[in-house]
């Protein structure tokens, strides 16, 4: 009887614990099958997704191959604008540069074409000719300020002046003013603490004075470089001897630099004069947007660092730009739209760019400047395939050597100069660390960057860390998947990747 109890008593006393076991049971199935659901339901979300994106792509190429969409059809409205708007050159350089003649070379040439040519003439060639004295050493540090005052006032009121009048040319002609020297040029005949000092009383800042008035700022190296040329003879107002025509232009060309469209023009590049200015047609016309043959003049090398360099131990007055490119999906083949975004010293520029090629040579492009909404807009039509790239930008003047360091954010360093000789031993500035120094041998551009980083898997997430090195991977076909690998490694791709916001200095003024 007690036997039996007990066996009653424990099988009652387990119905419980076999209600809660199969109800735990049913609850887990259930459970495993709505996360199956769940996974299936996200799964085909996805894939629904996708299906929405590429076809979102699909319509973004069809309608750039039409022209149909809002963004196309902006574009094609400021394309149309731009063609309407006033452009401005300055043609600069040192004494006994050519400026002269290229100028009237320019002139006739453009007129050729179509366009409606007005050429604003050096101030101080005028104030000479009207009786003023430029040999500023024969004036006291109150005169050299005073007479520079009144040379920038009166190069403000030609520009302001013919700029007025380009605005009347006919609506089926494209006007462009051509200017004997900028507002810039008096910086390089100065000290910088009076330099700072006169803008400062006309309340005028350098950012904008430098990069935003000229369209295009074409520097022509003086003749007393590297030729027999140099003359005082044809020019009344000239004054400096060989030697002191080199330091301005090396002067001038320092204190332009920093501008989004600096071109250099000079002469070991050509074999004769009549080539310069060959050359210089045929950068103004690129400037203007009109098609150009295709040739090559002068030698771009690049340099990758091995050892970053650190901008501010740079010596020599220098200007840093942040710039972020953003790649479109363009309107048809063998074209690039890009926007750009500038920012130097507090202040931002938007622009887009279309480029045209022939052969992987570019033969056309137009910039138009934007505002934030229409730069917003474009954005819509980014393309999937490119990685929006950041871009940290210094530019200097080194013993007359225009020097560009690009630093591509989250990669390395490319020290780029143009129109180098051939077989040209360059000189680098005593802080640029040569050690592991590379040249290569093929072009490097944004766009290659932009490409690269794009397919790289995870690299937005550290674009940041400066273990990282893409230099090994960007142009090397055979990629070795264990290099990869010791690259990759000590990278956690979870993690999120901030850019740091570097203020840009002010100038320097020694």
């Amino acid at each position: 009887m007690n036997k039996d109890s007990l066996i009653y008593g424990l099988f009652f006393g387990a119905i419980p614990f076999l209600i809660v076991v199969s109800k735990w049971r049913i609850d887990h199935l259930k459970f495993r099958k709505m996360e199956s659901l769940y996974k299936k339901q996200l799964h085909c979300f996805t894939e629904i997704e996708e299906q929405k994106k590429e076809q979102k792509q699909k319509h973004l190429k069809n309608d750039a191959e039409q022209g149909d969409s809002i963004e196309y059809r902006l574009m094609n409205i400021l394309m149309k604008d731009n063609r309407l708007r006033v452009r401005k050159i300055c043609i600069t350089g040192g004494p006994c540069a050519g400026k002269t003649t290229g100028l009237n070379y320019l002139a006739e040439k453009l007129k050729e074409r179509g366009f409606s040519v007005y050429i604003v003439p050096e101030a101080a060639t005028t104030l000479f000719m009207g009786g003023g004295m430029l040999d500023l050493d024969n004036y006291s540090a109150e005169g050299k300020m005073t007479f520079q005052m009144n040379l920038l006032n009166l190069q403000m009121k030609l520009e302001h002046c013919f700029n007025v009048l380009a605005m009347l040319c006919p609506p089926n002609k494209t006007p462009v003013m051509l200017c004997d020297r900028g507002l810039m040029d008096g910086k390089a005949y100065m000290d910088q603490n009076e330099w700072y000092e006169m803008i400062g009383k006309y309340n005028l800042e350098e950012v904008k004075l430098r990069d935003e008035r000229y369209d295009a700022v074409v520097h022509m190296v003086t003749a007393a470089d590297s030729t027999d040329c140099y003359s005082t003879l044809n020019n009344k107002a000239r004054h400096e001897t060989q030697q002191q025509a080199l330091e301005m232009d090396h002067k001038t060309q320092s204190a332009w630099s920093g501008h989004p469209n600096l071109i250099k023009i000079d002469n070991h590049s050509v074999k004769s004069f009549n080539d310069k200015l060959d050359w210089l047609l045929r950068e103004v016309l690129r400037i203007l947007g009109h098609p150009i043959p295709q040739k090559e003049i002068g030698k771009t090398r690049q340099f990758y660092l091995e050892k970053d360099m650190k901008f501010e131990n740079i010596q020599d007055e220098h200007q840093i730009i942040e710039i972020k490119k953003t790649y479109l999906i363009p309107k048809y083949k063998n074209c690039s739209l890009v926007l750009l975004q500038r920012k130097h010293e507090g202040r931002q520029q938007l622009y887009i760019k279309e480029k045209l090629f022939e052969n992987d040579t570019m033969v056309k492009a137009n910039i138009i400047k934007l505002d934030k909404n229409d730069f917003e807009l474009f954005k819509q039509i980014k393309d999937p395939n490119y990685y929006e790239i950041s871009i940290k930008k210094v530019c200097f003047t080194y013993e007359g050597q225009y020097i560009v360091v690009n630093e591509y954010v989250g990669s390395c360093q490319v020290i780029k100069i143009k129109n180098c000789k051939e077989n040209q031993q360059i000189k680098f500035p005593p802080y640029v660390d040569q050690q592991g120094m590379e040249e290569s041998n093929e072009k490097i551009t944004a766009r290659l960057f932009a490409k690269r980083f794009k397919n790289e898997l995870g690299f937005q997430h550290r674009s940041n860390s400066d273990k990282y090195k893409f230099r090994k991977l960007s142009f090397t076909d055979d990629i070795n998947e264990q290099a990869i690998k010791q690259d990759l490694e000590g990278f956690n791709l979870d993690q999120k990747g901030s850019d740091k916001n570097n203020q840009v200095p002010q100038p320097q003024q020694k």
